[in-house]
């Protein structure tokens, strides 16, 4: 069943398919964003043909002139019809559902999410964190220093806390 684009509202979404992996994406033909079930996103980027669609190669935060003009509109779930909460990661804010997981992505800024991922620049919202992580897993080869840097903060907040003992 299609659903009505958080941005655009009466605007119906486009769900595309990658047979290869079993996974359907809801797109907007509008205002080109992008929504994401639970757990979809760590999926997405597990699909070759999604990645040649909306992740190419060269990324530039700078040249949003063709960027859909964003809304300050209050946005709600295409499914829960709840009013979707606004998080940062990477200096991008997308748009969560609460209640189930669903994420909203206007356009460009999965790019520049996982652009600024692959650079390695940490975002602050765990959500994304641990969909980024999961997707990019195994088979990616920039997974390998975020497993690295995740053991040397790891061992930093241990020996820091060595060096602090606990107030009782």
């Amino acid at each position: 069943m299609a659903i009505r684009c958080p941005a655009c509202v009466n605007t119906l979404m486009t769900a595309l398919r990658d047979e290869e992996i079993s996974l359907e994406i809801d797109y907007c033909k509008k205002c080109k964003g992008l929504w994401f079930d639970y757990k979809e996103v760590r999926q997405f980027l597990k699909s070759i043909k999604f990645k040649k669609v909306f992740l190419p190669e060269v990324v530039s935060a700078t040249s949003s002139s063709d960027m859909y003009s964003i809304s300050t509109r209050v946005r709600t779930c295409p499914r829960c019809m709840v009013k979707l909460a606004e998080h940062v990661h990477c200096g991008v804010a997308f748009d969560f559902c609460d209640q189930c997981h669903g994420i909203f992505l206007d356009d460009g800024e999965i790019n520049l999410i996982v652009a600024a991922y692959r650079k390695g620049k940490a975002g602050s919202d765990q959500v994304m964190q641990d969909e980024l992580r999961a997707g990019f897993s195994r088979n990616d080869p920039h997974a390998t220093s975020s497993i690295f840097n995740a053991i040397a903060n790891f061992f930093k907040e241990f020996i820091e806390s060595k060096g602090h003992p606990q107030k009782k």
